[in-house]
């Protein structure tokens, strides 16, 4: 099978559009952390993380393996391509708003739920503790699966075809491996891309998401190093779960070994799994060093776990059985797709 994508741009590009879909409730909160609506901001912080996760090893190498100045001309390019908060640098301004501008298209009133997770002890609830009701508070509003919606990329002048092609590439990870909203490392509120420029991406089988992991992802360069932060380098892993035939049940097929696995730990050494952590450290934070994931595969709902490793904390020691519960968890996965 040959996978055919969207043209890479050819300079007479202005424009970027895809469709996506909602796969599990999404928890986006407003004000009084109500679902009601998907935000550009949003959309555009989740395309920041993948970008960054994605060029991180392009500029290392330019910067000759120095993490610092890849660091800073990361941050940099980052800035010039999403925008930033005017302000001074050495006596000069610096920031200023991104070389493209978002809109997002979406059914007026979008459906909502607000009665799953039910509680911690049913379906969904161990992953998305804090989701549901309680006397003092009401249940989490979360976006219906199954909503769709449209997004529009309108490039400025002065961007340039490796700009585009960047966030191409972040834009079709995203919608391949990620999602949006309070849970998301947890396979909430998960989106699956499904258009692009007009071109169905919408996958069939296995075999043809996996082509298109592969194909978003090319050859790299992918820094052999962990990195000093949550990107890819060539100890990423893409680890199916299984599938089912919803998406909430397709969570279940995540949940179901992450809690067995992480029960069967006490204490600190639970650490790996993110903080704070309850007892143990509640001061430091660092997100899980894994992303679940819920992609449609005809008529089947895809369980992923995408595995990015990085120096976990300057504060946590990373002792020689630091990571054994996340390899644990990972040797329950039915497959490796990357």
């Amino acid at each position: 099978m040959t996978l055919s994508l969207p043209p890479v741009p050819n300079g007479q590009q202005q424009r970027l559009s895809a469709e996506l879909v909602i796969t599990t409730p999404m928890f986006l909160g407003d004000a009084s952390q109500q679902a009601s609506t998907i935000r550009p901001p949003s959309i555009k912080g989740a395309l920041r993380f993948w970008w960054r996760a994605l060029n991180w090893g392009r500029v290392l190498n330019a910067a000759r393996g120095e993490n610092t100045a890849a660091l800073v001309e990361l941050h940099r390019q980052e800035a010039r391509l999403f925008g930033q908060a005017a302000h001074m640098v050495d006596g000069k301004p610096s920031g200023g708003q991104a070389l493209f501008r978002m809109t997002v298209n979406q059914p007026s009133k979008i459906a909502t739920i607000s009665n799953w997770p039910r509680d911690g002890n049913s379906q969904g609830g161990y992953l998305g503790y804090g989701l549901w009701g309680s006397k003092d508070t009401p249940h989490r509003t979360a976006l219906a699966e199954g909503t769709i919606f449209q997004l529009s990329l309108t490039f400025k002048a002065g961007i340039s075809d490796d700009d585009i092609c960047q966030l191409r590439q972040a834009l079709m990870l995203w919608g391949l491996l990620g999602g949006l909203g309070s849970r998301a490392r947890r396979g909430f509120g998960s989106v699956a891309l499904a258009e692009l420029d007009g071109k169905p991406l919408a996958v069939s089988n296995i075999a043809a998401y996996r082509e298109q992991l592969q194909a978003v992802l090319g050859d790299g360069p992918w820094p052999e190093v962990r990195p000093p932060f949550t990107a890819w380098s060539q100890q990423s892993r893409c680890h199916v779960f299984g599938n089912a035939p919803t998406g909430r049940g397709a969570i279940e097929k995540l949940e179901i070994p992450y809690k067995e696995v992480r029960k069967s730990f006490r204490g600190s050494s639970k650490v790996v799994f993110g903080l704070p952590l309850a007892g143990v450290d509640t001061q430091n934070r660092r997100a899980s060093p894994f992303l679940m994931h819920v992609h449609p595969v005809g008529e089947q709902f895809l369980a992923v776990v995408t595995e990015l490793p990085a120096d976990f904390h300057p504060e946590v020691r990373e002792t020689e059985d630091f990571s054994r519960p996340l390899k644990q968890f990972f040797s329950k996965a039915r497959e490796v797709l990357i």
